[in-house]
């Protein structure tokens, strides 16, 4: 079993190196879902994530329309990605770029919103063959059939042990009409259902949407 969590900031790099942690996920906030580091701090903290020995991951996970995919390969042309080993993708665009614009770089797959069956799964294994060095599985898979995939899939498996459990996504923006000032690039806030038992959802508004988080996590 191997341990990977994020960077966002070089004081961190100790405390992974303590843990045993060799791969880091560094995630600009204009390419990833709950990113909030720079395009200039992404490279930076590449660059210094390799001098310690760790294997730098770009994080770029949004799910896009065709005009946020646009102008979204902007900001990717600033990424340096010689930096990095892999890159973590969720849209099938940000796919189909990466292994278009750069023939040697690793891909892991994000599955999380779909293809929760192991033919599905493979598929995607057997469509990006030799540059898939990883695939992410949602938390909706039981147990039982996350042993069975792991045991037939070819290729290593991510599945989340520690973090929050999204819920919820709308591209929308859901909070800001309630703020008459504005807050900036990030919102949080609590939600409640009208049913009393269900309370104390953690929702976050960004750039990229609006997201809500089960109370508890793992």
């Amino acid at each position: 079993m191997q341990l990977i969590t994020y960077l966002e900031n070089i004081d961190q790099i100790q405390e992974i190196k303590d843990a045993g942690i060799k791969e880091v996920i560094i995630s600009p906030f204009v390419l990833s879902r709950f990113g909030k580091v720079s395009i200039e701090n992404a490279n930076y903290l590449a660059m210094i994530s390799l001098q310690h020995n760790l294997r730098p991951i770009l994080e770029w996970d949004i799910l896009m329309t065709e005009s946020v995919f646009k102008k979204t390969l902007s900001y990717l042309e600033k990424v340096n990605l010689e930096l990095f080993s892999a890159v973590r993708v969720q849209d099938t665009g940000a796919l189909n770029h990466i292994i278009s614009l750069n023939d040697k770089i690793k891909i892991q797959l994000i599955l999380e919103n779909g293809n929760h069956n192991l033919k599905g799964i493979s598929k995607w294994c057997t469509t990006i063959h030799k540059r898939l060095e990883r695939v992410v599985l949602g938390q909706e898979i039981t147990k039982s059939n996350l042993k069975k995939y792991i045991e037939s899939l070819t290729v290593p498996v991510e599945y989340l042990g520690l973090g929050r459990i999204l819920l919820f996504y709308s591209p929308r923006a859901l909070l800001q009409k309630h703020f008459v000032t504005n807050q900036g690039e990030w919102l949080e806030a609590e939600a409640t259902t009208e049913e009393k038992k269900h309370k104390d959802f953690k929702v976050v508004e960004n750039r990229h949407g609006t997201f809500m988080f089960y109370p508890k996590g793992f």
